[in-house]
Order: structure tokens, then C-alpha cells, then sequence
């Protein structure tokens, strides 16, 4: 419990510093705990957070972004997506869709 608090949400802005970085959290979003920590994430990270569709058994992934706003470049994104899926088999093409409709 104390690693969803907003203390530790705030912990990993403060020392993830301003210059840039993403802090990746595996929510269960099936749990009764998801939108507190989302919640939670959203708060500490003044709204910037992402969610990836969902995964095997109701997992879900937030990204939280710390740093200077970039805009996504559909083209260079949806290629690496490729590549990722490709090479690891994951739903990388998936996840960098979801990430592109949700920047706008």
C-alpha cells in the first residue's frame, strides 16, 4: 500500500526531477484500487499520465511524464511500435495508437 500512496507518487516526481523522464506503473485495473491510483498518479504528476489498453488479466500500464511537453510524431512512433511488436511480440502498434489519440 505505502508504494500507491501520493507521498510515493510525489517521491518518484521529485526524484525523477523536471528535465525529463516516465515512470511506468503496472495498475490492476480490474481492482478496486484503480482509480485511487490513478488518482493518485494524476495528482502528483499535475495530469500528466497515460493509460495503455488493457492487457492479460485486466492489467494496465501509466505512464507519468515529468519534463518539457514534446508533441508525439505519429510516423517515427508507429515505426518503432512495429519493430517492438515484431521483435518481442508485444502490442507495442496497439499501445503507440492509444498513446497517439490520447495526445491529442
Amino acid at each position: 500500500p505505502v508504494r500507491g500512496s501520493l507521498a510515493f507518487y510525489r517521491e518518484c516526481r521529485k526524484v525523477m526531477g523536471e528535465t525529463g523522464g516516465v515512470l511506468s506503473v503496472n495498475l490492476f485495473g480490474t481492482h478496486a484500487s484503480f482509480g485511487r491510483h490513478l488518482d493518485r498518479l494524476n495528482k502528483a504528476f499535475d495530469g500528466r499520465v497515460v493509460l495503455l489498453p488493457e492487457i492479460e488479466a485486466g492489467n494496465r500500464i501509466a505512464l507519468a511524464f515529468t519534463g518539457e511537453v514534446t508533441p508525439l510524431e505519429p510516423e517515427p512512433l508507429l515505426a518503432q511500435a512495429e519493430l517492438v511488436e515484431s521483435e518481442l511480440k508485444l502490442p507495442a502498434r496497439r499501445w503507440a495508437r492509444s498513446l497517439l489519440g490520447q495526445a491529442r
